[in-house]
């Protein structure tokens, strides 16, 4: 199956390390209050967080919205610059993060593999469009045909929105690192996986395929949220 989307989901991709000492209070604090926060508003579909194995940043959340401007919703920049005393804790603590907002303007199917590699790429300037094809067949179905891929999205980032739908309480502390395109590669055996996609990076002519390919960093899925309509209206309601 291959989805072009006419109208893309929005995607806010963010990964990031926390230091040591509030780890176990930060992996609460997601249940706790933000899945429940994050999931109420307009439009937000699901929430999915990420390990790193054998990488970095450690931890990666993926939220999945209708329409990249859920990220630009006036409840969305209410919950952003309104935040409680333990979030704004937490997130002030958030160190080399890598954030963008994002259209996932394809995808292969939708399952959902329980690893993930995620590859921060670019196109080329004025090769976008050669880029898209490359991704969407010869590199999708090289890692179909390895045995390791359920799924792969293409998720192509907007500068503009990204900085927009940042919080002022996070932009005043460390700067965040920016991807432009993000390759989401999703499987079941992520040994294979990870091989298979070595093997075609080290194939990729950025100048035939008109794809510039960057760091690969492999996750594992710690857990799916997906919004609940009823109590997405209570929230609206109130």
């Amino acid at each position: 199956m291959n989805i072009d989307l006419d109208t893309p989901p929005g995607m806010l991709l963010l990964m990031h390390d926390v230091p040591a000492e509030i780890d176990e209070e930060f992996n609460r604090w997601y249940p706790d209050e933000h899945f429940a926060e994050r999931l109420a508003l307009p439009g937000f579909q699901s929430v999915r967080r990420y390990r790193a194995v054998g990488g970095q940043p450690t931890y990666m959340v993926i939220y999945r919205c209708d329409s990249i401007m859920g990220f630009l919703s006036p409840a969305y920049r209410h919950v952003l610059e309104n935040p409680t005393p333990r979030t704004k804790n937490i997130l002030m603590r958030f160190q080399n993060v890598v954030r963008a907002t994002c259209r996932e303007t394809w995808r292969s199917s939708n399952a959902i593999g329980g690893c993930m590699i995620v590859v921060q790429c670019k196109a080329i300037e004025g090769k976008e469009e050669i880029a898209r094809n490359f991704i969407k067949g010869k590199l999708a179905e090289s890692l179909v045909r390895s045995g390791g891929m359920v799924t792969m999205s293409l998720c192509e980032s907007d500068a503009e929105i990204t900085s927009s739908s940042n919080s002022d309480i996070v932009r005043r502390g460390m700067p965040n690192h920016y991807a432009d395109w993000v390759i989401l590669v999703e499987g079941y055996d992520p040994v294979r996986l990870s091989l298979a996609l070595h093997q075609e990076v080290l194939r990729c002519d950025s100048q035939r395929d008109g794809l510039l390919l960057g760091s690969l960093t492999r996750y594992e899925l710690m857990c799916l949220y997906e919004a609940d309509a009823e109590l997405k209206q209570r929230a609206q309601g109130q």
